[in-house]
C-alpha cells in the first residue's frame, strides 16, 4: 500500500495553530485582526490600480509620442528634402523628448509624493482607530466590572435582608410561644382552681361529741383500715396461686427436669 497523498492545500504549522487556537482569541482582538486584514487587501487593491494606471499612462505617452515622431518625420519629409534641415528637426526632437521625459519624472515624483500623504494619513488613521478600539475595550471592562460590583453588592444586601427577616421570624416564634405557654398555665390554673372551689364543701357545724361517739369512730377507722388491708392480702395469694398453677400445667419440661412438684412447687391441686 502506497502512502496517500493529502488533498488540497496543506497549511502551515502556524495557519494550522491559528485556526485552531481562534476560539480562544478574545472577540476584540478578533475584530482588530479583521480589520488589518482588509485594510491590507485595500492597500494591495490600491497599489495595484496604481500601478496600472501608470502602465497605462506610460503606454498612452510612448504611443502618443510615437504617432508624433511619425506625423513630424512626415511632414518634414514633404515640406524640407535637404539633409541639412533635417539634421536640425532631429535635434529638436531630441529635445522635445527630454523636455517630455522631465514632465514625466516630474509627475512621477508628484504622485510618488501623494503617495507618501495618502500612507501616512492611512497610518494615522489606523492608530486612531486601534486607540479608539482600545478605550471602548477598556470602557467595556470597567462598565462590566462596575456592574458585578453592583450585582455582588445587591446580592449581599438581599441576603442580610433575608436574615434580618429571619430573625424577626424567630422572635415572632419565641413570642407565641411564650403567649401559648402563659394561656395554657393560666388555663390550667383556672380549671385547678375550678375543682378545688367545687370540692371544697360548706363545713357543717361540728356538735360536740361524747365518749361513745368518738369511740365509736376510732372503731370504724380501724374497720376500714383492717378491710382494706385483707382485700390486698387476698388479692395477692390469688394472684400467686394462679402463676403457680399456670406454671405447673404449662411449663412440663421444667416441671420433668425438676422432678417432684413438692419439693419445688405448692402444688394448687
Amino acid at each position: 500500500m502506497e502512502p496517500m497523498e493529502p488533498e488540497g492545500i496543506m497549511l502551515s504549522k502556524a495557519s494550522q495553530t491559528e485556526e485552531d487556537n481562534y476560539h480562544m482569541i478574545s472577540p476584540t482582538r478578533r475584530r482588530r485582526r479583521r480589520r488589518r486584514r482588509r485594510r491590507r487587501r485595500r492597500r494591495r487593491r490600491r497599489k495595484r490600480r496604481r500601478r496600472r494606471r501608470r502602465r497605462r499612462r506610460r503606454r498612452r505617452r510612448r504611443r502618443r509620442k510615437k504617432e508624433k515622431k511619425k506625423k513630424e518625420e512626415g511632414e518634414e519629409g514633404g515640406e524640407e528634402g535637404e539633409e541639412g534641415e533635417g539634421g536640425g528637426g532631429g535635434g529638436g526632437r531630441e529635445e522635445e523628448e527630454e523636455e517630455e521625459e522631465e514632465e514625466e519624472e516630474e509627475e512621477e515624483e508628484e504622485e510618488e509624493e501623494e503617495r507618501r500623504r495618502k500612507k501616512k494619513k492611512e497610518e494615522e488613521e489606523e492608530e486612531e482607530e486601534e486607540e479608539e478600539e482600545e478605550e471602548e475595550e477598556e470602557r467595556r471592562r470597567r462598565k462590566k466590572k462596575e456592574e458585578k460590583e453592583e450585582k455582588e453588592e445587591k446580592k449581599k444586601k438581599e441576603e442580610e435582608e433575608e436574615e434580618e427577616e429571619e430573625e424577626r421570624r424567630r422572635r415572632r416564634r419565641r413570642r407565641r410561644r411564650r403567649r401559648r405557654r402563659r394561656r395554657k398555665k393560666k388555663k390550667k390554673k383556672e380549671k385547678k382552681d375550678k375543682k378545688k372551689k367545687k370540692k371544697k364543701k360548706k363545713k357543717k357545724k361540728k356538735k360536740k361529741e361524747g365518749r361513745r361517739r368518738r369511740r365509736r369512730r376510732r372503731r370504724r377507722r380501724r374497720r376500714r383500715r383492717t378491710r382494706t388491708r385483707t382485700r390486698t392480702r387476698r388479692r395477692r395469694r390469688r394472684r400467686r396461686r394462679m402463676l403457680l398453677k399456670r406454671q405447673w400445667t404449662g411449663n412440663k419440661s421444667r416441671r420433668a427436669f425438676l422432678g417432684q412438684c413438692e419439693e419445688t412447687f405448692r402444688c394448687p391441686e
